[in-house]
């Protein structure tokens, strides 16, 4: 993610392969030959890149910091979100309960990883909260705080819009919630998270035409090109250190293949 985002402040499209591996190699002590690979490629929407510019100005050490630090925010974010969709309150257990959270294996793999769930899960958990039904403090019924009833229910359509665009940060994490909440709104006839969720984007999409003028066939083509430019296959597998059921039984000395499918 850095890299890309040093190479979009430079003019560079993030899914140029050659470039981004010259800004690792050269920047950031990337050893390709070590590691057996010239670099880490970027298969995600340009927005994603967009949205961490600011990143740029900070050295890449610092701004894993600061990565780590968002992140962990986000985390916490998402948590509370939880708690005040189930409508529950742990009082003195909260600290507990977060740090728990914390704590939780693959929570701290992604963490200490720092890969990109995090947004994607704070996403997961706006919609998820404010698509759950509360009481209305006018009348004591049953309603949805998606209905707009009431001044302070006017902002929850915009948020519930954010994280439905949240979740196109890892596509192919948010896709299965993206598609059960759309499904969702659709159903109870709830469209403005979806019209503000679609604005969202089409905004993001805009924009990303001055990162790269062919972003879209760029980004749904990246994992193919990056195969063809660096001459080894880079398709999703297991990996010692991502947080992943995968992971755990890989090291325990399951073979590849078996690892992914379980």
């Amino acid at each position: 993610l850095y890299s890309s985002v040093v190479a979009v402040s430079r003019g560079i499209s993030p899914y140029d392969h050659a470039a981004v591996a010259q800004i690792q190699q050269t920047e950031l002590g990337w050893d390709a030959a070590a590691l057996g690979v010239p670099s880490l490629p970027f298969f995600y929407p340009p927005w994603y890149v967009l949205l961490s510019l600011p990143l740029v100005v900070l050295p890449f050490r610092t701004a894993a910091v600061a990565w780590f630090a968002i992140n962990f925010l986000l985390l916490m974010a998402g948590c509370l979100l939880v708690l005040k969709a189930l409508d529950w309150h742990p009082g003195r257990w909260l600290l507990p309960l977060l740090a728990g959270a914390t704590l939780f294996a693959p929570t701290l793999g992604d963490l200490v990883v720092g890969q990109y769930g995090m947004p994607v899960f704070l996403g997961v958990c706006l919609v998820g909260s404010l698509c759950a039904k509360t009481r209305s403090g006018a009348n004591g019924g049953a309603a949805g705080v998606l209905t707009g009833e009431g001044s302070s229910a006017r902002w929850r359509p915009a948020l519930a819009g954010l994280g439905l665009g949240l979740l196109t940060l890892k596509p192919q994490l948010g896709i299965g919630a993206l598609l059960v909440a759309c499904v969702w709104l659709v159903q109870r006839r709830r469209f403005w998270p979806l019209v503000w969720a679609v604005g969202l984007l089409l905004v993001l999409g805009a924009v990303s035409f001055r990162v790269s003028p062919h972003w879209p066939a760029e980004m749904i083509t990246a994992q193919a090109t990056y195969a063809a430019w660096a001459g080894v296959p880079f398709l999703i597998q297991g990996c010692d250190t991502c947080s992943t059921f995968a992971a755990i039984v890989e090291s325990a000395g399951v073979s590849g293949p078996v690892a992914v499918l379980l």
